[in-house]
């Protein structure tokens, strides 16, 4: 049985990502927002670390990194790839740490886990809004595993909110 603080917080999420997404302008990215979404995220426990990444290789494909959030076995990092990131180029750096910070809260949210923090209800509005904004994003989700889906369907579409609302979300479910 799910507590009653689980069903009101995927709730008021739901709401306020509703009237966020329809009221929003379009954010600057900011390096001052960068660096309170790092200083959010630092307070979960969680490092943000910049360096060289290696090329992955998954299914004989080898591809390029921007970042990623790992955690278990002790580790629990947000790198961002400077060798395939442009860092004096602040709309591509808040991507990629708002991003790997949905992460972070899904893990929050999850208890250790990921889990998606919204609705299932908003995957429809979530892929509408990535299907205007950045519909490579939609194709680029079907080379994940079927079960990482939703998890990173959110986390694509978390690039798109405002500012406030991703630092904010972070403090929200990492409470």
């Amino acid at each position: 049985m799910q507590s009653k603080n689980y069903v009101l917080k995927r709730l008021l999420l739901a709401t306020a990502t509703s009237v966020v997404a329809f009221l929003s302008p379009v954010q600057a990215n900011s390096w001052r927002a960068i660096d309170e979404l790092v200083t959010e995220v630092e307070k979960t426990g969680t490092t943000v670390v910049i360096g060289y990444c290696q090329q992955r290789n998954v299914d004989g494909e080898t591809f390029d990194v921007m970042g990623y959030y790992q955690f278990g076995g002790g580790v629990d990092q947000i790198k961002i790839c400077e060798n395939n990131v442009d860092m004096g180029n602040a709309p591509l750096v808040w991507s990629v740490v708002s991003h790997e910070a949905t992460h972070v809260m899904q893990v929050c949210y999850g208890h250790g886990m990921a889990d998606t923090i919204m609705k299932d209800s908003f995957i429809p509005e979530m892929k509408a809004e990535l299907s205007v904004k950045r519909p490579s994003y939609l194709r680029l989700i079907q080379d994940y595993p079927a079960a990482e889906h939703k998890v990173e369907l959110e986390a694509f579409w978390m690039e798109f909110q405002p500012e406030q609302f991703v630092i904010e979300s972070v403090a929200y479910f990492c409470d």
